[in-house]
């Protein structure tokens, strides 16, 4: 690229013969990487040779080339600390996203399960993810993203610990899934799940949950019978310590 008959390229006009990519001793040489991010086409050119992603990754806006670049994504996921640079550069959530194998490059890299939760159809991403389910639940706020997301019930449900929570009678992962706070509240205290786990719909009878929970626990889940009985039920086990209230 920098040989005689191309020193007319505007990578190696006269004018830049000082520069590191175009000292007389290196002319011989195809331009350098620092070049190749500053001119155009240099995207193609550094897709195409060895030890191109480093540079790219290396230079300022480098993020910015490789994601809009066709086959970006592809050179991106291969490279070296690639996962790392996608992660910070504005877009390139959405780049890994679409492209083919991106789920599993962030899933295994550092800070990745984040970057995900944090961008717009993420969730669905890692949903349908090999391996992806297990990413999710190790992270902190990984089950509300779940939660909130079509086909989470499905993801949440094959993660250690969760099924035990989750799992306390028909009916119950819909009405859990389905109100604010409330995986919260049966997921948070001692003995939550063991009440759950034991309380059937006739245990308490009607009046349990007309008259003695609390009104914004009334008003909140009695249209979902089966929840209410299981809430009532861990009223009652809260009362016979000492205890009042869900």
């Amino acid at each position: 690229y920098c040989q005689e008959k191309e020193c007319s390229r505007p990578y190696c006009r006269e004018k830049e013969r000082s520069r590191p990519w175009c000292r007389e001793k290196e002319c011989s040489r195809p331009y350098s990487q620092q070049a190749l991010l500053s001119g155009e086409g240099a995207q193609q050119a550094l897709l195409s040779g060895e030890g191109a992603q480093q540079a790219l990754l290396s230079g300022e806006g480098a993020q910015q080339a490789l994601v809009s670049g066709e086959g970006a994504q592809q050179a991106l996921l291969s490279g070296e600390g690639a996962q790392q640079a996608l992660l910070s550069g504005e877009g390139a959530q959405q780049a890994l996203l679409s492209g083919e194998g991106a789920q599993q490059a962030l899933l295994s890299g550092e800070g990745a399960q984040q970057a995900l939760l944090s961008g717009e159809g993420a969730q669905q991403a890692l949903v349908s993810g090999e391996g992806a389910q297990q990413a999710l639940l190790s992270g902190e706020g990984a089950q509300q993203a779940l939660v909130s997301g079509e086909g989470a019930q499905q993801a949440l449900l094959s993660g250690e610990g969760v099924q035990q929570a989750l799992l306390s009678g028909e009916g119950v992962q819909q009405a859990l899934l389905s109100g604010e706070g409330v995986q919260q509240a049966i997921l948070s205290g001692e003995g939550v799940q063991q009440a759950l786990l034991l309380g059937d719909e006739g245990a308490m009878g009607e009046n349990c949950y007309k008259n003695d929970m609390p009104s914004t626990a009334y008003n909140s889940f009695c249209d979902i019978k089966i929840l209410t009985t299981t809430m009532c039920y861990i009223d009652a086990l809260w009362k016979s310590k000492g205890q009042r209230g869900v």
